[in-house]
């Protein structure tokens, strides 16, 4: 094998690694995302800041290795011919060619797998951030509605140019001027 092919198998197998390690993170970050749903039900602040560690701790280490396959896919590109712009994993597989089907194929199928992972991680955390949302509407009407029975509803008065204005003070009666 010359040392081109070597040097290209080298690279091949770094990328192919750095993919695989993806996969293996994205499918770490699922699982902790549903594992978030539920604490976001049982409202349990205290896992979900372990949680919240955890994830930002994973995706540190999904960019981390991203950059690796990153660069990795370009020194590919590079040797394969290609320029930095072509640097997609099925534009490598293309390039590889008839005489590589094994590499070229597994290629095919990490950018397929990635991917998936990588949507469902997307709609998985979509669902948990419309969760978050109304659970803190319903919690800011709660609170509102916990403020207006310890100071009162808030009554309608008019102001200047026959405009409402809302008024906090509590009011018994009516004063009435005796002079008219």
């Amino acid at each position: 094998m010359c040392l081109l092919g070597r040097q290209m198998e080298t690279i091949y197998i770094q990328l192919v690694n750095s993919l695989q390690e993806l996969v293996s993170l994205y499918g770490s970050l699922f699982d902790l995302l549903q594992k978030e749903r539920l604490i976001l039900i049982n409202s349990d602040i205290e896992k979900l800041t372990d949680s919240n560690k955890t994830k930002e701790a994973i995706l540190y280490k999904i960019r981390s290795i991203d950059k690796q396959r990153s660069l990795h896919a370009q020194e590919l590109a590079k040797l394969l011919g290609l320029d930095k712009a072509q640097t997609r994993l099925l534009q490598l597989a293309d390039k590889l060619g008839p005489t590589r089907k094994t590499e070229t194929e597994q290629l095919r199928q990490l950018h397929k797998t990635l991917s998936m992972q990588i949507e469902r991680v997307v709609e998985l955390n979509a669902e948990n951030e419309n969760y978050t949302k109304t659970v803190l509407r319903i919690l800011n009407g709660a609170i509102e509605d916990i403020k207006e029975a310890a100071v009162g509803a808030k009554k309608k008065t008019y102001g200047k140019q026959g405009q409402t204005e809302q008024s906090h003070a509590q009011q018994s009666g009516n004063f009435v001027s005796k002079e008219a």
